[in-house]
């Protein structure tokens, strides 16, 4: 795999370079404003199908079961949470109310005000 630098002033600029050397298919990997304008780093994408067919994926080996451990207890709620569970529970009921009230809104028919 060669990974290629381009070098623009502009992305439009550095694009045109890369098309150029490595066509329509090329892999951008990375881009980067710099002080001299924009960098890309690509390279063909007959080079990537090269060398993943070259090198072979080698095995997967077993994972190792899990270490036992001990069950986890949980930490006490402290009032600040109890809080928060009440108020959220507030928040909660008061929504219902609020669609309940509006199917009932919708489901009544029209007033005509002539």
């Amino acid at each position: 795999m060669s990974v290629r630098r381009f070098l623009g002033a502009n992305s439009r600029e550095a694009m045109r370079q890369v098309r150029e050397a490595l066509g329509d298919e090329a892999l951008i990997l990375a881009n980067r404003q710099t002080g001299q304008g924009v960098e890309i780093l690509a390279m063909a994408e007959s080079a990537v199908a090269a060398s993943s067919e070259s090198s072979p994926v080698p095995p997967v080996s077993p994972v190792a079961p899990p270490a036992t451990t001990s069950a986890v207890q949980p930490s006490p709620r402290d009032d600040s949470s109890q809080a928060f569970a009440a108020m959220s529970a507030q928040l909660l009921e008061e929504m219902r109310d609020m669609r309940e009230l509006l199917a009932r809104e919708r489901s009544r028919p029209a007033s005509t005000d002539s």
